[in-house]
């Protein structure tokens, strides 16, 4: 009796301990930082490719709600723009600073990324919106 407590207390420790490494070396990304729909001036979208498409005002809070419900995974933003092509570049302009992303598919998993915070899942129907 005494053996197979001891035997199952290492092995919550190992497993806490393994959690708690896998955790710290591969933290989830902070949540995403994004304006309100009020503070918003324009938003600007451009392709890998450099072509330029403006998202129009009836289309701000709905963009602005796919960034603010999108969840943060374990993958790092290592670079300026993603490695990944295509991708597009979502410029958001407030009165004092600017907001960038970059949208793009991966695995037929759609993620959202501000370079060097962090990369997040978001719902593939942004595609349909920043592409028009």
């Amino acid at each position: 009796m005494k053996k197979s407590i001891i035997v199952a207390t290492i092995f919550i420790v190992l497993i806490l301990g393994g959690y708690y490494i896998y955790n710290n070396m591969f933290p989830v990304a902070e949540p995403i930082q994004y304006p309100t729909i009020e503070d918003i001036i324009s938003i600007d979208v451009i392709t890998d490719d450099n072509k330029e498409n403006k998202i129009l005002g009836t289309d701000f809070a709905s963009l602005v709600t796919y960034i603010s419900n999108s969840k943060p995974t374990r993958i790092m933003s290592t670079n300026e723009s993603p490695t990944i092509t295509p991708y597009y570049k979502i410029e958001i302009s407030t009165e004092g600073k600017t907001y960038n992303y970059y949208v793009y598919e991966d695995d037929k998993k759609v993620y959202i990324e501000r370079p060097y915070e962090g990369i997040y899942t978001i719902d593939s129907q942004v595609v349909k919106i920043i592409s028009r």
